[in-house]
């Protein structure tokens, strides 16, 4: 999974080499919007603690866990689209990370649970737009 996000963001970064930087931009943030809209849905919501923990942050991966739960994942989609419709830098990263202890688990599936796949699809998807 790992590499088809890797070639995914190298595909991105030639892409982006032939646009203007607004219409970059623009890409970016939609771009990162869906995916995020994605992320959220899919993620199991037993709880809501892995949706909550779906963070935006721009240039470097957000740290630590967030407390509390987010079931339906409205406030997460605000604060996140919040996140990225700020974002005026056309070519810095855009993270959209989870740092929920057992969101590798909830992927990749586990004993008793079958894989969610959040990332894996969301990449599959948004790679053929």
């Amino acid at each position: 999974m790992t590499t088809n996000i890797r070639d995914f963001a190298r595909a991105l970064d030639r892409a982006a080499a032939t646009l203007p930087a607004e219409k970059v931009l623009r890409a970016k943030q939609q771009l990162a919007e869906a995916a995020l809209n994605r992320l959220v849905a899919r993620t199991p919501a037993a709880t809501g603690h892995a949706r909550a923990n779906w963070q935006v942050s721009l240039g470097s991966p957000a740290i630590g866990v967030v407390a509390g739960a987010d079931p339906s994942g409205a406030d997460t989609l605000a604060k996140g689209v919040a996140a990225i419709k700020a974002d005026r830098s056309p070519f810095a990263t855009v993270w959209i990370t989870n740092n929920a202890p057992y969101i590798q688990t909830l992927e990749q599936g586990g004993v008793e649970r079958p894989p969610a796949a959040m990332l894996a699809l969301t990449a599959a998807e948004l790679r053929r737009k």
